[in-house]
């Protein structure tokens, strides 16, 4: 089916996201952070990305603008179970984010009909 590139911080996140998403037929990459994330698409461009928000390197905002600025037009899903930082609401990234593209947000912990349902809609 679809090609999707899991970005996240928690190796144990990126494993349950994959499994769910490869029982759907998805083919899955993983990146740590957004600089490996970038890495990986210059190499095999993703036709949706999963992100978390909050990660070292490179986070989920900044890799979502970089996406965008590189002219990549695929759907981006955020996640996210960190309050969020540096005085913002979660409405705010949330309204920064959708404004980057076609996207949506999932609360941690994600369920699988959710995450599926998600993916489903944004690649339709």
């Amino acid at each position: 089916m679809a090609n999707i590139l899991v970005v996240d911080d928690d190796p144990d996140v990126r494993e349950i996201l994959r499994a769910h998403l490869e029982d759907a037929g998805h083919s899955v990459d993983e990146a740590e952070n957004g600089e490996v994330a970038i890495a990986r698409l210059r190499e095999q461009p993703a036709d949706l990305v999963i992100t978390d928000i909050y990660m070292p390197k490179l986070g989920g905002l900044d890799l979502m603008n970089r996406i965008r600025s590189f002219g990549l037009k695929m759907p981006i899903i955020e996640i996210t179970g960190a309050v969020p930082k540096m005085g913002a609401t979660e409405q705010q990234l949330f309204s920064v984010a959708s404004a980057q593209g076609p996207h949506k947000r999932l609360r941690k912990p994600i369920l699988c009909d959710e995450l599926i349902a998600a993916v489903d809609e944004l690649l339709s």
